[in-house]
């Protein structure tokens, strides 16, 4: 199991029923609009899959010359080159994790692992998962929660802080948040932040949706 996600394993069109089905921030609903044409469009430039689309978008002169193939305008192009981007897990350091113990740290980068990708993938990379703790000289306990921080860190938006605070409200997956309720997600982690005070902002059962919605992308994807 990789960190990121095949791009090339998501066809065309698997990817307009994901945005199709996809809460969009405001900034970016315009791919909600005429989207059946859109990716016609895209589809009839002979773009097969998803990391095809990322590569035909990546730099200003190639969204230019695919907006100039497509008839698709730059801007809708851009907006959807950023929404492609966030599918992307992002990576988070093992330091900044709250309450990873120094030793913890040192004993992880002896062997290279520094971010969320290296532990992960190591991790992963083990045919026995309980020679984890062994192998790095970690507890047992500690070896757990890491590779659930770092798999909650692939979560658009979520970064090292959230991935603890909900680590604590008992979510230790992707898939664990893909299958819980905002209204329920919300009163756990706002339980588990009026305990450790991970952060001020005043969330909501919206911004828990909008972390649901991307677990439950990334949990099907996984599988397609």
């Amino acid at each position: 199991m990789g960190y990121s996600l095949d791009l090339k394993m998501i066809s065309i069109n698997a990817y307009k029923e994901i945005l199709k089905n996809q809460y969009l921030l405001p900034s970016r609903k315009i791919l909600h609009q005429d989207m059946d044409s859109s990716f016609d469009a895209i589809h009839n430039c002979q773009i097969k899959n998803l990391a095809e689309l990322k590569n035909a978008l990546s730099t200003t002169q190639k969204l230019s010359a695919f907006s100039e193939k497509s008839g698709l305008l730059k801007e809708y192009l851009t907006i959807l080159r950023r929404e492609i981007g966030s599918i992307e897990p992002k990576i988070a350091l093992i330091k900044d994790f709250p309450d990873v113990d120094e030793e913890t740290i040192n004993s992880l980068a002896v062997e290279g692992l520094k971010s969320s990708k290296d532990y992960y993938e190591f991790y992963y990379s083990l045919e026995d998962k309980n020679e984890i703790a062994q192998k790095l000289s970690i507890s047992t306990d500690k070896a757990q929660e890491l590779i659930s921080l770092c798999d909650l860190v692939r979560i658009n938006g979520v970064g090292a802080v959230a991935a603890k605070s909900f680590f604590d409200a008992g979510y230790n997956s992707v898939s664990d948040v893909a299958n819980t309720t905002a209204e329920e997600m919300l009163k756990r982690v706002s339980k588990a932040n009026d305990i450790k005070q991970y952060y001020k902002a005043k969330l909501g059962t919206k911004d828990m949706q909008f972390c649901i919605d991307f677990a439950r992308i990334i949990a099907n994807l996984e599988y397609v």
